[in-house]
């Protein structure tokens, strides 16, 4: 699926979003006992993340595809916070999964239909967007089947993301071995995307 070139007004209007979001995002960065802590703290609001991104990201987007998919299997934010108290997390998702809302890879990128019985959802990757994100960056992926896949960079994303690879790192000791990059820059995402990442505890790509 081809990728949409923005205009030179979105380009602008991102690049200035994007510098006025970059100070901030710098400006706090993350260290290990920082990092432990969120994540200590992600993992025991977990339940209640899911409910409010159903709510908020998807019953309240009359556009989402994963709210036609609920709406197709009969399923509401009540009926979900249900499975949730029941049966935890995992358990909900597999309830939801053997209901019909899941989104296959290729579905996902808008190279097939979403079919579940009677519903037909012809969906594009822009379909999947998240509406409680802001883009600072549109990119794309490498794709190496075809013109990659269109990707739109959050700097809160990417900070919620950098705590998982301060991590990493720490537990393979190389938190202060230095590193390279070997992934392509803009157009493609990759490379700009774990540059972000990886400011965010300080480490600067050798190469």
């Amino acid at each position: 699926m081809a990728v949409r070139e923005l205009s030179l007004i979105e380009q602008a209007a991102l690049f200035r979003r994007l510098v006025g979001a970059l100070s901030g995002y710098l400006r706090e960065p993350i260290d290990p006992p920082t990092a432990h802590a969120r994540v200590r703290a992600d993992l025991a609001s977990r339940a209640d993340n899911l409910l409010r991104i159903i709510a908020e990201g998807v019953v309240a987007v009359p556009s989402s595809p994963y709210r036609a998919l609920l709406e197709h299997a009969g399923v509401t934010v009540e009926d979900v916070a249900e499975l949730v108290r029941r049966e935890g997390v995992e358990g909900a998702l597999d309830r939801l999964y053997d209901a019909g809302v899941y989104v296959s890879l290729d579905e996902f990128k808008g190279r097939k239909p979403i079919i579940r019985g009677s519903l037909h959802l012809e969906v594009t990757a822009r379909d999947f967007d998240n509406p409680l994100t802001t883009i600072h960056i549109a990119a794309q992926s490498g794709g190496s089947r075809s013109s990659g896949t269109r990707l739109a960079i959050d700097l809160a994303h990417n900070a919620r993301s950098a705590i998982y690879d301060l991590l990493l790192f720490e537990t393979h000791g190389v938190l202060d071995r230095p590193y390279v990059i070997w992934q392509p820059t803009l157009p493609y995402g990759a490379g700009v995307n774990a540059v972000l990442r990886y400011a965010k505890f300080g480490r600067s790509a050798a190469r």
